[in-house]
């Protein structure tokens, strides 16, 4: 007598052609996904700098305008740089091009900046060496680069941007803040250094004010309660 053994489900060759079937459709359903994301984002990345280059061209179209109001006005030399101080060696690069104009600045004011609002840990590394290099790196490399000759001269005016962060520790700020008084503490020590000289250095350390800052550094979605708190801490 023949006994006929009928293997299991699991083994038998049509579920095996259907998991391999399912997990292709698996796998492409996956790299779809991953395909359409980083196409969004693309489209996202390139919208953004699109809206910014045209901010970038409507900024430099309004500075222009009033180099030209000012020059007429006042019967002075007024010249417009476009560059993005965020960049490694852009503070060179400006005092090379100013150089290049023969001028020698009187007044030098450290304004350029940029916060970023988040949970320390959570915040990605290449944002906060962006801002620590434009609040920071590049203030330095500006202040020394400029002072030399005003040194030189003996005469001149640096006046840093800080911020009333830089008077205590700020959470949610925290490399913010600590850049703040980096710049506090830098300008003072180098005021002091510059003492006998006719070059003075100063610090400016404004609240909060009505600009982008909030929105740029990812702050724009807390309730106004603790907009309130936070802002507090700049």
């Amino acid at each position: 007598m023949e006994i006929e053994i009928t293997p299991p489900w699991w083994d038998t060759i049509w579920f095996k052609v259907s998991a391999v079937l399912g997990l292709a459709l698996l796998v492409f359903l996956l790299f779809y996904f991953r395909m359409s994301t980083l196409k969004s984002q693309k489209k996202q990345l390139k919208e953004k700098v699109f809206e910014r280059t045209n901010e970038l061209t409507e900024l430099n179209t309004i500075l222009e305008e009033r180099q030209e109001e000012i020059q007429k006005q006042h019967g002075v030399r007024v010249e417009v740089i476009s560059m993005d101080l965020g960049v490694a060696d852009s503070p060179q690069l400006l005092y090379e091009k100013i150089e290049a104009m023969d001028i020698a600045p009187d007044v030098l004011i450290n304004n350029a900046g940029m916060g970023i609002y988040g949970d320390f840990i959570d915040v990605p590394w290449d944002q906060e060496k962006n801002m620590l290099t434009l609040d920071i790196i590049n203030l330095v490399h500006m202040t020394k680069l400029f002072v030399k000759k005003m040194v030189e001269r003996n005469f001149g005016y640096v006046l840093n941007i800080s911020s009333i962060g830089a008077y205590q520790p700020s959470p949610f700020y925290a490399s913010y803040a600590a850049a703040k008084s980096f710049v506090l503490n830098l300008t003072e020590a180098l005021s002091y250094e510059l003492r006998h000289t006719k070059v003075t250095v100063s610090a400016l350390s404004p609240g909060v004010t009505a600009t982008e800052f909030i929105e740029t550094a990812g702050q724009q979605k807390l309730t106004l309660v603790t907009n309130i708190l936070i802002i507090g801490f700049l």
